[in-house]
């Protein structure tokens, strides 16, 4: 089991690297991008996204837009 637990977390880890990178070349300056990671993890959280359906490359771009609306102090 706890190599299933480390495995998990370093999947974890990754996940939030690429998505920092995808943040990155979305326009976000690089001493932003905790901040965005924190905003994207909120939207997520919010009503905007139903927890029933899928989460796909379209919501995650749509995500990323609406961050760059909302929020644009975070971007280049």
């Amino acid at each position: 089991m706890k190599d299933s637990q480390i495995s998990i977390q370093e999947l974890a880890e990754q996940l939030i690297d690429t998505l920092s990178v995808a943040l990155y070349y979305a326009g976000v300056k690089k001493e932003k991008l905790e901040d965005a990671l924190e905003l994207y993890e909120e939207l997520l959280d919010s009503a905007e996204y139903d927890e029933e359906s899928p989460y796909s490359i379209d919501e995650m771009i749509e995500t990323i837009e609406s961050l760059r609306q909302k929020h644009k102090d975070l971007f280049a």
